[in-house]
């Protein structure tokens, strides 16, 4: 995998726009190469020759290295700021003794005196009887209520302490990554020009920045390691290997979640804007020329022939009925340009969808049931109530409910809710699901859920 791509895999979403801008750097690198390898013709080549390449690269290695350490000392300070608030709370954190328990009624306490009467003895130890069962029963309310106060607080100061790993990880790989793409870029640079700018800039420039700094990384290592004994201490009885594996599976989880539901389609969108709209100066490429004429760029893009082949296709079709009666004709050419577009995608697959309704409306396919075909009005009634029909409404609705739960991140949210309360057993996560999915199917399609 490349290294550009990498970055868009492993970054952290909401800090896509801090990380070291690897493509202009490179963009900017193929632009002094060549450069470096024009000829020298007149006196504007003889100057651009005698440019030297490295004050142009190192300035615009200086700006992201300014921009990646920027942000990198704001986070640090805010992460830091709630890592030690955390951490003192945790610290402070009181375990609940044994509780006190009320004293015993073992004893007789309502016997005053042995001239008194039997009817008065009995009296007073059922008084007092009920009065100490009283007691017993408050004492044993306000323990159950201070026991789940307990257990709520303590769940609450473990989750946040895993938020905070999370986030003290965030940073390391945010350093790791930014390390890496101006090594690589670095290298790239002095392998492409033929220089040795990587050693120098690396020892002068890089590791005298503050994110770079030996003396941060090991900071930053520390706090992970106090996040883990704090945690170790909380829930596990100081077991700090069993901690930390624990905490790494809440790691590993919380990275597939975000790739699986942030970067997946942002990357699949950002490859096919590159696919599309390449930079000319990055690939160049020759015009087509005929009779010694350059045709305009837009002669060279393939869909341009791909449509002109499938307009031509549908147009014989149109012209040379192959079917008995006109609208037979007329809807079997609309079938195959609408197969032939959707699968070479000469066109956004969108736009094939809305073509063919027009289509169908203009060459009048609909027919009565005599046989003759429809007005323009009485076509457009009947494509129209074909295409809105019920479940066509409720499937557009399901799916438009679904884009705006997961634009807001509220169904992230839900999500997170419902699975922080159904444990760790995978049964009951099943089975939560289930009643989930069953519950969504009252009110949305079943295909959206």
């Amino acid at each position: 995998m490349k290294f550009s791509s990498a970055l868009q895999f492993n970054a952290v979403p909401e800090w896509r726009d801090n990380y070291v801008d690897y493509g202009a750097l490179k963009k900017l690198l193929y632009a002094l190469e060549k450069e470096s390898l024009r000829p020298p013709n007149g006196q504007e080549s003889a100057a651009l020759m005698a440019r030297d390449p490295e004050p142009a690269f190192t300035q615009a290695l200086n700006q992201q290295l300014k921009k990646v350490d920027s942000f990198y000392q704001t986070e640090e300070v805010k992460t830091y700021e709630k890592e030690d608030a955390l951490c003192e709370e945790v610290s402070a954190f009181d375990f609940p003794g044994s509780p006190v328990l009320e004293p015993g009624t073992s004893t007789n306490p309502g016997i005053r005196s042995e001239a008194s009467d039997s009817s008065e003895n009995e009296m007073n130890t059922s008084t007092l009887g009920a009065a100490h069962r009283r007691k017993r029963k408050n004492s044993t309310a306000r323990k159950m209520d201070h026991h789940d106060e307990f257990s709520y607080r303590r769940i609450s100061l473990k989750r946040e302490l895993i938020s905070m790993y999370v986030s003290l990880n965030e940073l390391s790989t945010f350093v790791d990554i930014n390390k890496t793409g101006f090594r690589k870029i670095l290298k790239k640079f002095d392998k492409t020009l033929g220089l040795s700018l990587l050693p120098i800039y690396t020892e002068e420039v890089i590791k005298q920045t503050h994110i770079f700094k030996s003396s941060t990384q090991d900071e930053l290592a520390r706090r992970i390691d106090r996040v883990v004994r704090e945690y170790a201490d909380l829930v596990l009885n100081g077991d700090e290997v069993l901690a930390a594996e624990t905490l790494k599976g809440y790691l590993r989880e919380h990275v597939v979640y975000e790739r699986n539901t942030v970067w997946r389609d942002m990357i699949g969108m950002e490859r096919h804007t590159q696919a599309v709209g390449t930079d000319k100066e990055q690939m160049p490429h020759s015009r087509i020329r005929v009779c010694g004429i350059a045709l305009p760029d837009s002669f060279s893009n393939p869909a341009i022939y791909k449509l002109t082949l499938i307009s031509t296709i549908f147009l014989l079709l149109l012209a040379f009925p192959v079917l008995q009666s006109r609208p037979q004709s007329n809807c079997f050419a609309i079938v195959i340009a609408a197969s032939l577009l959707w699968a070479t995608e000469a066109i956004p697959l969108f736009v094939t969808s809305l073509l063919v309704p027009l289509l169908v409306v203009v060459l009048r396919v609909p027919v009565d049931n005599h046989g003759h075909a429809l007005t323009a009005k009485q076509a457009s009634d009947f494509v129209f109530s074909k295409m809105w029909s019920p479940v066509i409404t409720v499937l557009l609705g399901g799916f438009t409910l679904a884009a705006a739960l997961s634009k807001y991140n509220i169904a992230k949210a839900m999500a997170v809710m419902i699975l922080s309360r159904s444990g760790t057993n995978p049964r009951v996560i099943v089975l939560v699901l289930m009643f989930v999915a069953a519950f969504l199917c009252m009110w949305i399609s079943n295909v959206a859920v």
